[in-house]
């Protein structure tokens, strides 16, 4: 919550909310949600930025916003290019994935209790510069 609106509209759900409200067929959809972010590779790093600044200056949040955009583009070969392409324009040989030296100390103040190690390795993979741009296989 950034806003005392945020705020408000927090305290009103909650006054509706309490244990047990949720349907089996409301808990059966969240799971099924769930399992396809986890499929799709989807990072749910909610951008609170406690895990920064990191003492080699790696930008985890905007790092795992882009991995989860090439998640959201899978199947659409443009659009990983395009992704790719915003990588190396927005995300530094500074402050990329490939700084990290697994040091911990971002996971010790994620409220998400996220591996931010492994996957800023996995998003140094995807996002090698060094990697050849994806093509399509189409003859």
């Amino acid at each position: 919550m950034s806003t005392i609106n945020q705020v408000m509209e927090n305290l009103e759900s909650a006054d509706r909310s309490g244990p047990n409200k949720l349907t089996k067929e409301d808990l059966e959809l969240i799971s099924k949600v769930k399992q396809a972010y986890l499929e799709y590779g989807f990072i749910s790093c909610k951008g609170c930025r406690y895990c920064v600044p990191c003492p080699q200056n790696v930008a985890i949040p905007e790092i795992f916003n882009l991995y989860n955009e090439i998640s959201r583009n899978r199947g659409y070969i443009e659009g990983i290019n395009e992704v790719k392409a915003k990588y190396t324009k927005t995300i530094t040989l500074e402050n990329g994935a490939k700084r990290c030296l697994k040091c911990g100390q971002c996971e010790e103040k994620c409220p998400q209790k996220l591996e931010i190690r492994n996957l800023l390795q996995q998003a140094a993979i995807t996002f090698d510069l060094s990697a050849p741009k994806v093509t399509s296989n189409k003859n």
